[in-house]
């Protein structure tokens, strides 16, 4: 390998740790300070490089709160809309069909427990993380509405809302604070979701 190419090569891998310690430093902060109680200086002593070091990497804070979210959302891997159907394929009862909606929502929330508190904090505050939120939302209703798909028509709309409600984050962390280990929250919001679709459906029919 010619020399210089080598030279560039090893500058770019350089510049390539130093960007990822930089991101990784923030993520750190933002997670235990959240994202505005956060400054450049306090990433650069955590990142252990110089404030100007940062700023080239990261000009402004969007810069680096969308670096810091791709990488989240790489390390998450929250579930998606379209991923829905697939989820749910193969189930033959609104049991099997709820216990796979809970166990994914509650699996994907015990991967991105350190996310959730910078989220709540500061998404009326943070563009990318009011985008974050609702994009969530939209990923429960749309698995909401794959799971509940054989008796939709048999549900009101507010059917959906509430059991978004108890599916996402806040209920479940709620248990959670409550003393419920992983296995019982699931089990006790598959028999709320549960209770609640056929409560409804009653009602309806």
């Amino acid at each position: 390998m010619p020399p210089r190419r080598y030279s560039r090569e090893k500058r770019q891998a350089a510049v390539d740790e130093t960007r990822a310690k930089i991101v990784r430093a923030t993520m750190e902060l933002h997670n235990a300070n959240g994202i505005l109680a956060t400054s450049f200086e306090d990433i650069a002593k955590r990142a252990d490089v110089a404030t100007a070091t940062v700023y080239r990497h990261f000009p402004t804070l969007d810069h680096i709160v969308n670096a810091c979210g791709a990488l989240t959302m790489h390390t998450i891997q929250p579930p998606m809309a379209a991923d829905a159907p697939r989820l749910f394929a193969g189930a033959r009862s609104l049991s099997e069909r709820v216990d796979r909606l809970v166990r994914e929502m509650a699996t994907f929330y015990g991967r991105s427990q350190r996310t959730w508190w910078a989220v709540y904090r500061d998404c009326d505050k943070v563009e990318q993380l009011r985008h974050f939120l609702d994009a969530h939302r939209a990923s429960i209703e749309a698995h909401v509405r794959e799971a509940l798909q054989p008796i939709i028509e048999d549900t009101e709309p507010r059917t959906i809302q509430v059991v978004c409600a108890l599916v996402d984050y806040p209920t479940c962390q709620s248990l959670a604070d409550r003393g419920l280990q992983p296995d019982e929250v699931i089990d006790e919001l598959c028999r709320l979701v549960l209770s609640c679709v056929k409560r409804r459906v009653s009602k309806v029919s």
